[in-house]
């Protein structure tokens, strides 16, 4: 995941989604229960070398048996404690690794924003020469509209006078 993410290169070459991030959420909560389970045993540890304390003490274990098993515990511990603390850099590291993710998937954001946002911008433009379009077209049919009452009334005036020359010529003899 680190390479996909930390090596330098343009934004778009950045071959990730949203799932590299779920991913690394799903490490990060393995990581922190091994944490648990380290600490744990740490504390394990701890007890057993109590009470092996305690057992030398009262039923007399011989000393080389007894130095034997602290210097087990011992070295348990300190496999344990470098357990720990390659954890802590694993942790560490996949922060950074979620850091960088999400600020690369924000970058992507604000360049599609900026695509959408120009291409809106297209798109209203385009609409308002249509609604100019729209408008002269609506203008020039408001005054075909007026001729043709202006003929209407003409045709309403001059027809039914016609009508009446037009019979009396038929009917006179």
């Amino acid at each position: 995941m680190d390479q996909k993410v930390s090596l330098p290169k343009p934004l778009a070459d950045f071959d990730f989604d949203l799932s590299l991030i779920q991913e690394l959420h799903l490490l990060r909560k393995k990581l922190y229960r091994l944490d648990m389970i380290l600490k744990g045993s740490v504390r394990v540890l701890k007890s057993l070398s109590k009470h092996a304390d305690t057992v030398h003490n009262s039923v007399g274990i011989p000393q080389k048996s007894q130095t034997g098993f602290e210097q087990e515990i011992y070295i348990m511990f300190n496999e344990i404690n470098s357990h720990t603390s390659t954890l802590s850099e694993l942790l560490s590291n996949s922060e950074d690794i979620k850091s960088i993710t999400i600020s690369i998937l924000e970058l992507r954001n604000q360049e599609v924003h900026q695509k959408n946002s120009a291409q809106l911008q297209r798109i209203a433009e385009d609409e308002a020469k249509e609604t100019k379009i729209m408008s002269e077209l609506a203008t020039g049919t408001y005054e075909d509209s007026r001729a043709t009452r202006v003929a209407t009334v003409i045709a309403l005036i001059y027809l039914p006078a016609s009508l009446v020359l037009v019979s009396d010529r038929f009917n006179s003899p």
